[in-house]
């Protein structure tokens, strides 16, 4: 019975001490999103993580999104105009895009021209912190 406890504490450490953070989480996806998309991924080095932020819907975090939302401003015919809306709105309403996090990371890496910059952006991951899905720059 003496042991018992002693065990107990001890495995007990172990399973609660052994596992990640959400926010340590999020650093290792953002991470290795960079390594996979970065000019030259050799040269990244993080300065900064910000919090990890609830964010209620990521379809404004989507390429897509983002694009037809640039289309619009700029489009001047009416019937493609509404053809913007009408997918806008169908991305919106989707199933697809629900409720995930955002965090803003600053860190530096080699550009295409080879020089060395400073960058922040906020990048958006998904509810379970397996996938991100998308970014802006700051």
């Amino acid at each position: 019975m003496k042991l018992f406890f002693p065990k107990c504490i001890i495995v007990l450490l172990i399973v609660f001490g052994c596992t990640r953070s959400n926010e340590d989480k999020a650093h290792t996806l953002i991470e290795d999103y960079i390594a996979k998309h970065a000019h030259d991924p050799e040269s990244y080095e993080s300065v900064e993580f910000g919090n990890l932020d609830p964010v209620d819907n990521l379809v404004f975090a989507d390429q897509k999104y983002q694009e037809l939302q640039k289309q619009l401003d700029i489009e001047s015919d009416l019937d493609i105009k509404l053809q913007i809306i009408d997918e806008l709105r169908q991305m919106l309403d989707s199933k697809e895009y629900g409720e995930g996090f955002a965090v803003i990371h600053t860190y530096r890496a080699k550009n295409s021209f080879g020089a060395k910059t400073l960058s922040t952006t906020r990048f958006y991951i998904n509810k379970d912190l397996s996938k991100v899905v998308g970014y802006e720059n700051e």
